[in-house]
C-alpha cells in the first residue's frame, strides 16, 4: 500500500510537470491559462481522491492485521496453558502408572507369601495328623501291652 501511495504521489507530480510542459510548448495557444489550471486542479483532485481511497484501504488492512495479531497472541497463550496442563497430566499418569506397578508387585509378593504360608500350614497339619496317627497307634499298642500284663 505504501508503494502504491508513493506511486500515486509520483503520478501527481508527473501530471503537473506534463501540464506545465504542454503549456510552455503551446505558448498559450489553444487552452487558456484558466482552463489549463482547472484541468490540472481536476487531475489533482482525482489523484488525491485515489490517494485517499488507497489510504483508507491501507488503514483498514492495518487495523485487520492488528486484530489478527491479537487473536494469534491469545491462541499462543491458550496453547501454552494446554501444554502446561498436558505436561502435568503426563507426569501424573507416569506417577500413577509407577505406583500401580508397585502395588501390583507388592500384591503379587503378598499373594505368594500367603500361598507359601498356606502350603506350609497344610504340610504342618498333614505332619501333625501323621504324628497323631502314630501316637494313637503307639497308645493302642501300649494299652494292649498293658492289658496283657
Amino acid at each position: 500500500e505504501k508503494e502504491r501511495i508513493k506511486y500515486l504521489n509520483d503520478q501527481i507530480c508527473l501530471q503537473e510537470a506534463n501540464a506545465l510542459e504542454r503549456k510552455r510548448r503551446m505558448g498559450g495557444d489553444g487552452i487558456s491559462d484558466r482552463e489549463s489550471k482547472e484541468m490540472i486542479e481536476k487531475q489533482c483532485r482525482m489523484l488525491e481522491d485515489r490517494l485517499n481511497h488507497s489510504l483508507v484501504a491501507f488503514n483498514t488492512k492495518v487495523a485487520e492485521n492488528k486484530e489478527l495479531r491479537r487473536k494469534i497472541d491469545e491462541m499462543r497463550q491458550i496453547r501454552c496453558r494446554y501444554d502446561e496442563i498436558y505436561t502435568r497430566l503426563e507426569f501424573q499418569y507416569q506417577w500413577h502408572t509407577k505406583r500401580t506397578e508397585e502395588v501390583l508387585i507388592s500384591g503379587k509378593k503378598k499373594i505368594q507369601l500367603r500361598e507359601n504360608a498356606k502350603r506350609e500350614l497344610e504340610a504342618t497339619e498333614k505332619q501333625l495328623k501323621l504324628e497323631e496317627t502314630k501316637l494313637l497307634e503307639e497308645q493302642n499298642e501300649l494299652k494292649s501291652l498293658q492289658e496283657e500284663l
